[in-house]
């Protein structure tokens, strides 16, 4: 019987926006300017009065006190309130071994829990509310320590509602990520996980909406772009601790993924902190 896996040690966590808010009947998908509301981070709901709807994943959830919701990121939701709705509700994400995957994208969990000290999490809602936007060490550790307390119900039914392809998945991200300064290839990847290759790549690429030789590129990269920021590396170093045995074939694949060279996105980008960070595709 495989081991679960202790996915939660090592949670990036971040909070994009928390509020409390009342809504009324105009809270309605078919309002907005898009019909079906999707957007990259998770959606957490505190009602605190009143009714609204939610769906998504093929089931309707009343939005009513007593309960909290999640909605995971980059998932068609339809919303609608048929009167009035006070609740706190919360944008978050929580990436996986560092990578730019959030971990309610991979595993499934359930998305209402009823809660049993309402009270409690409520405390934990407003004084989130309170300090997120605090621009200073302590508020920023104090709002994912917030999070994580509120998370943690999803996390627990999260341990019970794994499935081999689940634990593949989680197997192969660890793996990457305490390797990401090594070679890497589809054949080793598989051996990994005692699978054909051919299957692991379509699995892969069927869960993770992209390609797995692909996604070890892509954090290959992301990994350069953190070594970049320390002007003691020479680009070869940097090459060969993101897994490039050759600093030609990383300059070439660096430019393909961010539209520079190293050496221009260290000079113009990482110098430059009012230019936005490149979108790693």
């Amino acid at each position: 019987m495989r081991k679960s896996p202790e996915f939660s040690e090592e949670l990036s966590l971040s909070v994009a926006e928390a509020r409390f808010q009342t809504l009324g009947r105009n809270w309605n998908t078919d309002n907005f300017q898009h019909k079906s509301c999707i957007i990259p981070y998770n959606r957490l709901y505190m009602p605190i009065d009143g009714h609204g709807i939610a769906l998504h994943h093929g089931r309707k959830y009343d939005l009513e006190p007593g309960k909290i919701f999640l909605i995971p990121p980059f998932t068609p939701v339809h919303f609608s309130c048929d009167g009035r709705l006070v609740k706190y509700w919360l944008h978050f994400n929580a990436y996986i071994f560092k990578s730019n995957i959030d971990i309610f994208s991979i595993f499934d969990t359930e998305y209402e829990i009823t809660l049993e000290n309402s009270g409690f999490f409520k405390e934990l809602f407003e004084r989130l509310c309170k300090i997120h936007l605090r621009n200073d060490t302590v508020s920023n550790f104090e709002s994912k320590c917030l999070l994580g307390e509120i998370i943690i119900p999803f996390l627990a039914k999260m341990n019970k509602t794994q499935s081999s392809l689940l634990f593949t998945i989680h197997e192969i991200l660890n793996y990457i990520e305490r390797n990401i300064e090594n070679p890497m290839s589809l054949k080793k990847l598989a051996k990994v996980v005692g699978l054909n290759p051919t299957y692991l790549s379509n699995m892969f690429a069927e869960r993770m909406g992209v390609p797995l030789m692909r996604y070890c590129i892509q954090r290959r990269i992301s990994h350069a772009i953190e070594l970049l920021k320390n002007n003691k590396l020479r680009i070869g170093e940097i090459a060969q601790k993101s897994g490039f045995e050759k600093a030609e074939t990383f300059t070439k694949l660096f430019k393909r993924h961010t539209g520079f060279t190293p050496g221009v996105y260290r000079e113009k980008i990482l110098a430059n902190p009012d230019i936005a960070d490149i979108i790693i595709h």
